[in-house]
């Protein structure tokens, strides 16, 4: 009696039917946290309220976090969108940019200030979330010049302020 053969396709065929019948019988729950590559971030709206921003006027001191801080808190629906490229979600378990700014971490990451801004920006000119975060891993986010924004922002600011009087 022969025993029976299985070649390379077969096995491929196994493999691809055993995947989709996996697949398929996984629950139908509400998304998840997503990780692609190294990076967490939520591929979804949120369906509940969010976490406030910690309150910019906390970082006044510090132009760059101030800015970022400001921004942050107009954009949360977004950034609850977007993941960040700080590696934060390793060794601070965030989630999502967001996570940055309900906490201090904003306050002294370079790359999270920038992103938040880069969001801002680009939420301002109609971007989704999903362009937004595909602009993100493109890095396009390194080319915002952070001390000249956060530097023209407080100029902003310090005008409205004194035409406001």
């Amino acid at each position: 009696m022969k025993s029976p053969r299985i070649n390379a396709f077969g096995i491929a065929i196994l493999l691809v039917a055993g995947g989709g019948l996996a697949a398929g019988s996984q629950s139908s729950g509400p998304a998840q946290t997503q990780e692609v590559g190294d990076f967490a971030y939520h591929d979804h709206p949120p369906s509940e309220p969010l976490p406030k921003t910690l309150e910019p006027p906390a970082f006044s001191s510090n132009p760059k976090a101030h800015v970022a801080y400001c921004l942050a808190s107009r954009v949360r629906d977004v950034l609850y969108q977007e993941p960040c490229f700080c590696h934060c979600n390793r060794f601070a378990d965030h989630k999502t940019l967001l996570d940055c700014y309900t906490q201090d971490h904003g306050l002294r990451c370079y790359a999270c200030q920038a992103e938040a801004i880069f969001c801002f920006e680009k939420h301002s000119k109609g971007f989704t979330p999903e362009e937004i975060r595909k602009a993100l891993y493109r890095d396009e986010w390194r080319s915002l010049n952070l001390d000249e924004y956060a530097h023209t922002f407080h100029e902003r600011e310090q005008k409205g302020l004194n035409e406001l009087r």
